[in-house]
């Protein structure tokens, strides 16, 4: 089987498993939002949105260089997953000493209840490690394995929620159920690449610096990435309206199921043009013929069905997520392109201009996102992360040109 064949029957696999995660998810979006309205649903996504960006914060970069390091050298894997343990062990560690010390004042500022958060306190270690062992199956290849650990958190995430329902709990519990669900895919996914390789028990400090200049660049534009992403979020968690989190939660969950596409052939394409940097270019471009149609495709489907789709599906109370849905599109599109160009511009190494794109990107749409939210709620805060992502796309366009340029006169960037 060739190589183009393989990567696309991994693509294939892998966005099979992400719709499946994908409609489990919306199963459980549709469980809370109908069981705890639009205030109860704003509480327990603001405690799971904080969880998931300290973890962001915690990531060190990690998640790229374990797949950059991984594919490199396979045998370096056991030693980059007790990396990842430590350093998920250390996030732990830290959130729930700050918790205790300061939980109830965050959680004052930002309208929840101070037991919420403590219960959030696991959540951030487990999706760490989540995301790191991930990283590490993807630098072996191993993206059955990936997928079926992806289905098994989403069938499982919506078999607790859905018990939660049936018994009629509140907030509390629907936000324990999730973080014991995270911490039971965690120690699966320790165990799938932990099988058959000796135990290594302290932390790599020699490999850790190896892959610390990649790692680090990596995690700043991640880092800033995934805050840019979530600008509109932070933005209503800041200003303190459960209400309309809850009503941009709706749209900020179908801007996440639309890149589902661009971010699978991202994750199958990065270990494939390390393994292969001469043909990337042209890989590359195989990979845009196929995502920027279907992205545009998918942005008309949803703008012409979302008005009635999203009251049907979720109910009447969030008929005013579509148009903070209809404010995220523009930002859908520029992911996309950017998903899949990221990879082509970091094969040899990772740009500094790129770190300070996604600076510029993440900076745009958080000073834009507070003053929007202040006069148009979950609309302005869709338009601002759209503002921002589009400062990227036209920044990543541009590099990516000047390396095509630069590489057909023979020049690297090494």
């Amino acid at each position: 089987m060739s190589e183009v064949r393989r990567r696309w029957l991994a693509v294939a696999g892998t966005m099979a498993a992400r719709i499946a995660a994908m409609a489990a998810g919306i199963g459980g979006s549709v469980i809370t939002a109908r069981l705890l309205g639009a205030e109860g649903r704003g509480k327990y996504y603001a405690a799971v949105t904080l969880a998931g960006i300290v973890a962001q914060f915690a990531n060190l970069g990690l998640s790229s260089s374990n797949t950059l390091l991984g594919a490199r050298d396979p045998a370096a894997v056991g030693r980059l997953m007790t990396n990842s343990l430590w350093l998920a062990a250390a996030c732990g560690l830290v959130v729930a000493v700050a918790v205790l010390s300061g939980g109830e004042r965050l959680a004052s500022a930002i309208g929840v209840d101070p037991g919420l958060l403590v219960l959030a306190v696991p959540l951030a270690p487990a999706m760490l490690f989540v995301s790191l062992a991930a990283s590490l199956l993807v630098a072996e290849q191993r993206f059955a394995a990936v997928n079926g650990w992806q289905i098994a958190n989403a069938a499982l995430a919506l078999a607790v929620l859905a018990s939660c329902a049936w018994a009629g709990l509140g907030v509390r519990a629907f936000l324990l159920g999730t973080a014991l669900v995270a911490l039971t895919i965690a120690a699966g996914m320790g165990y799938t690449l932990g099988a058959g390789r000796a135990l290594v028990v302290g932390f790599d400090r020699a490999l850790f610096s190896q892959g610390f200049g990649f790692a680090l660049r990596a995690y700043v534009a991640v880092l800033v990435g995934y805050l840019l992403q979530r600008s509109g979020a932070t933005a209503l968690i800041a200003a303190g309206d459960p209400h309309a989190l809850g009503v941009f939660s709706i749209a900020a969950q179908i801007f996440d199921v639309m890149i589902i596409l661009p971010a699978t052939v991202s994750l199958v394409l990065f270990p494939a043009l390390v393994r292969q940097q001469a043909s990337a270019w042209r890989a590359t471009r195989a990979a845009l013929r196929v995502v920027i149609p279907s992205m545009l495709a998918a942005s008309a489907l949803a703008a012409l069905s979302g008005r009635w789709l999203i009251p049907f599906v979720f109910g009447r109370p969030f008929a005013a997520s579509f148009a903070p849905m209809l404010g995220l599109l523009p930002a859908v599109l520029s992911i996309s392109i950017v998903s899949v160009l990221s990879q082509f511009l970091v094969v040899r190494r990772f740009p500094r201009a790129l770190v300070a794109l996604w600076i510029v990107g993440a900076g745009v749409a958080v000073l834009a996102a507070f003053p929007a939210v202040r006069l148009w709620g979950a609309l302005g805060a869709a338009w601002a992360q759209s503002a921002g992502s589009l400062v990227v796309l036209v920044g990543v366009v541009a590099m990516t040109v000047r390396k095509v340029r630069r590489e057909a006169r023979g020049q690297h960037d090494e």
